[in-house]
């Protein structure tokens, strides 16, 4: 998902959570698709450790640097 207001928006933060997801949030504000595409393949192996390492739920953040973070859980 991309979205730079998440951590805002309550309502939505608790229904992923309760919904038991493993959710990665591109969080690099509004870039072309392509780049988005870009920044994805390269957090991948990031994003799959982390979804090796971490119990349901949790939230990450993607960053436009392709660095991925632990957010909420």
């Amino acid at each position: 998902m991309r979205d730079l207001k998440i951590g805002k928006r309550v309502i939505e933060l608790n229904a992923l959570l309760t919904g038991g997801v493993k959710a990665f949030a591109l969080v690099s504000g509004e870039l072309p698709d392509k780049r988005n595409a870009e920044i994805i393949v390269k957090a991948l192996p990031k994003i799959f450790d982390m979804i090796e390492e971490n119990d349901f739920p949790f939230i990450a953040k993607v960053q436009k640097n392709s660095s991925v973070e632990l957010w909420k859980k």
